[in-house]
């Protein structure tokens, strides 16, 4: 097991790396930290987390489901968690994290035009800087 791990912040259409410790990611409260100094604004406005689990699935990061988040996380070459900011009261119930970036890349997936998530992110994402 690693001893950092990347997370990469996603807020509309901003997305920031930030490199930590792991054992600075085991509580949801410290991951909430991170996105608050990403995005300070944050700090007074509701917001949930999401990230992609195994199958692509949008998952609501919590407590609970953190654990899970650090094992997929690890798994990559380069230890990464995605996480997904989305703003708001009724987020939460959505489940899903529905931007155009994310669209874009599942949509890329599901035609198997290209074979990987993370190399569709990626594609997308350069897409998106140019």
């Amino acid at each position: 097991m690693s001893s950092q791990i990347c997370l990469k912040l996603h807020l509309d259409s901003d997305i920031l790396r930030v490199r930590a410790p792991v054992d600075k990611c085991r509580k949801i409260e410290e991951i909430r930290s991170y996105v608050e100094m990403a995005w300070p604004d944050l700090k007074k406005t509701p917001y949930h987390l999401y990230y992609t689990d195994d199958t692509e699935d949008a998952c609501v990061l919590n407590q609970v489901s953190l654990p899970d988040a650090l094992i997929l996380a690890e798994r990559s070459r380069v230890p990464t968690m995605n996480i997904y900011v989305k703003t708001g009261e009724d987020e939460e119930n959505d489940g899903v994290v529905d931007d155009s970036l994310s669209r874009m890349v599942n949509q890329l997936v599901d035609l198997d035009m290209i074979p990987s998530h993370a190399a569709a992110q990626e594609f997308a994402e350069m897409l998106q800087a140019a």
